[in-house]
Formats: structure tokens, C-alpha cells, sequence
């Protein structure tokens, strides 16, 4: 199973990607909609299937936005937390 541990931050969002248990190198992204499409794309090609989101005040509402799915769903399915 390959999982993402996702820290988000007023400008940033970094993501670790760990593969058959595994963990990647972080690698970061703009906290604002490029970024989030960028992410999104990363955690496709690597076939993620579960998601930890941390969440630091705020600064995760609107990557957490973007899937339809309720807070609790979106922690733990990373297809699904950024559909769009």
C-alpha cells in the first residue's frame, strides 16, 4: 500500500510518500491552487491510497476543499481528497 503523510503551513504543503513501507524524500508545494493540482498529481502517479493530513490552524481548509467528501473521509482516502 503506498500512503502520504501531508504537513500544511500558511505557504506551504509538504508531503512524504512512503511505497510498500518505504519513505520518500519530502517534497513541497505552494500552498495555493497550482500547488494543490501539482500535489494532486503526484499522489495519483504514485497510486496513493491513504492520506495523513496534519493540519496546522487554518491553513489546510482549502486543500481540504477540494474533494466533496466530509473530514473524516478525507483523512483517510487520498483518491478521493483531491478529486478535482
Amino acid at each position: 500500500m503506498n500512503t502520504a503523510g501531508i504537513d500544511v503551513s500558511a505557504k506551504t504543503v509538504t508531503v512524504v510518500i512512503s511505497r510498500e513501507g518505504h519513505s520518500g524524500k519530502p517534497r513541497e508545494f505552494k500552498n495555493m491552487p497550482q500547488g494543490h493540482t501539482a500535489l494532486s498529481n503526484v499522489l495519483r502517479k504514485a497510486q496513493v491510497t491513504r492520506v495523513c493530513l496534519e493540519a496546522t490552524g487554518s491553513y489546510h481548509l482549502d486543500l481540504r476543499g477540494r474533494s466533496r467528501l466530509s473530514a473524516t473521509e478525507k483523512s483517510h482516502h487520498a483518491h478521493n481528497l483531491l478529486e478535482k
